[in-house]
């Protein structure tokens, strides 16, 4: 059963990708563009609140890429 402080982890760490989704989306509006493919393992890692891929970190590519556009957050793999 997770903790207080798991919880309050998973609520910081869940506020700072609304954050980003946020800017993220007013930047893409900005640019007029409709969405955006985040596609290395850096870009991944800066949305999904340091998410890295355990796989293999040496690749700057991703296995994940993540697609977001105005009403969501496509996970690509």
């Amino acid at each position: 059963m997770p903790g207080r402080e798991d919880t309050a982890n998973r609520r910081a760490r869940l506020h700072e990708v609304e954050t980003k989704l946020a800017l993220l989306r007013e930047r893409l509006d900005v640019a007029g563009r409709s969405a955006v493919a985040l596609t290395t393992q850096a870009s991944v890692a800066w949305l999904a609140a340091g998410l890295t891929n355990p796989i293999d970190r040496s690749d700057p590519e991703s296995l994940l890429w993540l697609v977001v556009h105005e009403d969501g957050v496509a996970a690509v793999t």
